[in-house]
Order: structure tokens, then C-alpha cells, then sequence
């Protein structure tokens, strides 16, 4: 710090651009941020799951007679759900 008193503007200069390269920083992360829960809120809703149980499954009989050990309710078949 002792070098920078010797160049007062040099030092008033340095710290109005770091606060300019932060303040672009600030609004290009604002953006990012913006833009990433947009995509996040657009792309499944709240709706969607409150509805996806309550919907009747067509292979619901066929699961049952074809027991996987490895399935449960909630997994092939809800994973389809989701990915219609």
C-alpha cells in the first residue's frame, strides 16, 4: 500500500475500475442466475407432480404380473410419467 500513496490517482483509478469489472460481474451472474431458474420453473411445474400419482396407469396389471425385484411403484413407471 505505501506504493500506491505515492500515486494517489493511480490508486483512485485502480479501485474504479475493480468496482466497474465487479459491477459487470454482478449484472452478467444477476442475468445467469435469472435465466437458469427460468429454464429450472419452465421445465417441470409443481402441478405436475401434485397430478402425476393421482393419474390412472395403463400397465399398471402388467407390472403386476411381471414382479421385478428391482422396480418399485414409484420408479419405471413413474419415470415414464415424467418423461412424456
Amino acid at each position: 500500500m505505501q506504493e500506491l500513496k505515492r500515486f494517489p490517482t493511480l490508486k483512485n483509478e485502480i479501485a474504479a475500475a475493480a468496482n466497474d469489472s465487479l459491477e459487470r460481474f454482478r449484472e452478467e451472474s444477476r442475468k445467469t442466475v435469472t435465466r437458469l431458474v427460468d429454464m429450472e420453473s419452465s421445465y417441470l411445474t409443481v402441478e405436475f407432480f401434485r397430478k402425476i400419482h393421482l393419474e390412472p396407469e395403463a400397465n399398471q396389471k402388467e407390472s403386476r404380473n411381471t414382479p421385478n425385484p428391482n422396480l418399485d411403484n414409484f420408479s419405471d413407471n413413474h419415470l415414464r410419467k415424467i418423461g412424456k
